[in-house]
């Protein structure tokens, strides 16, 4: 934290889930300042799927996801089921495909936000 003339200056810890926040500062006397507003945005680029490898298989098969700003991927969900990574490049992720059946869609989740979805993001369980 740095204090200047009245401006206070903070490292964002880069847990703090993003959007809007309130902030309060509390003096060396214990007290707390009205809180004031705080939006915290994304530092880095929502992911951006192209292809998914193979477009179908059964649980527990290998997945090669191709894309953009996949490298710093906090987590890969086919529906609503986490999948394992097992690799993890800037335009590729490996991922275990987890349970789950029928067509879902696949979400690449980074600190700025998921993918977007849109139809190359297509997985079919079984074949």
């Amino acid at each position: 934290m740095h204090w200047k003339a009245g401006r206070v200056t903070v490292r964002i810890p880069r847990k703090l889930a993003l959007g809007s926040a309130h902030v309060r500062v509390r003096t060396h006397g214990g007290e707390l300042s009205n809180p004031v507003p705080l939006t915290v945005e994304g530092r880095h680029p929502a992911p951006v799927l192209l292809r998914v490898k193979p477009a179908a298989a059964h649980r527990g098969a290998k997945v090669r996801i191709l894309g953009a700003h996949l490298g710093n991927v906090r987590k890969v969900e086919f529906g609503h089921h986490r999948a394992r990574i097992l690799h993890r490049q800037a335009r590729k992720l490996v991922v275990r495909v987890p349970r789950g059946h029928g067509v879902l869609q696949i979400t690449v989740v980074v600190p700025g936000g998921p993918s977007a979805i849109t139809t190359r993001d297509i997985f079919r369980y079984g074949r």
